[in-house]
């Protein structure tokens, strides 16, 4: 993204009026979702019960590396396709999934769980350090929470608790983890292995 922070702002505040500026983050929240139906596609297209069992453990696995790696967009998307309940209602391929996988998908989903504004998730991405890739609907809804739920100006002068709400949203996503990201390599050999 050539700005993320403006592109997240101008989501924000009026992604009617800027649909070209946010063009970059429309694109990242679109491969959110076909993260998600490709899991699901290709698990429902797959007729062999043992090869749907391989590949439960293979996007398992996947989303292990992405949590690994701390890009928990593309961890959530893997996630909520195994949750999708045209994935779930195959309770045959589940029943065959050798029970270490059940054991890490059940540990899985207790950090996607809504429960108490998503706490569970909230807890582990604030024990991370950056570089991260964090759920980016989540963020917007509450940059957007904070935006809708509180007026800009009251009395005529500018809510300079809402902008300071805003821009710590936005300063912890791009600011922090921009910077620790430039100054360091990770390393993804362990892929490799």
């Amino acid at each position: 993204m050539r700005n993320p922070q403006l592109e997240l702002i101008y989501h924000t505040f009026g992604r009617h009026n800027f649909k070209k500026t946010t063009a970059n983050l429309d694109l990242f929240l679109r491969r959110f979702n076909e993260i998600q139906f490709w899991v699901v596609t290709e698990i429902c297209l797959c007729s062999q019960l043992s090869k749907r069992v391989q590949l439960l453990k293979k996007y398992i696995k996947i989303a292990a590396h992405c949590k690994e790696y701390k890009n928990l967009n593309s961890f959530f998307a893997i996630i909520m396709g195994l949750s999708n309940v045209a994935v779930s209602r195959l309770s045959l391929t589940w029943e065959k999934l050798p029970s270490k996988f059940k054991k890490i998908y059940a540990e899985f989903e207790s950090l996607m769980d809504p429960s108490r504004n998503h706490r569970a998730y909230r807890l582990t991405v604030a024990k991370l350090d950056p570089p991260i890739i964090p759920f980016m609907p989540l963020l917007i809804k509450d940059m957007t929470f904070t935006h809708e739920g509180n007026k800009t100006l009251t009395d005529n002068l500018v809510n300079f608790e809402k902008m300071v709400c805003i821009a710590f949203l936005k300063g912890w996503l791009w600011v922090e983890n921009i910077k620790q990201q430039q100054q360091t390599n990770p390393s993804y050999s362990s892929l490799h292995e």
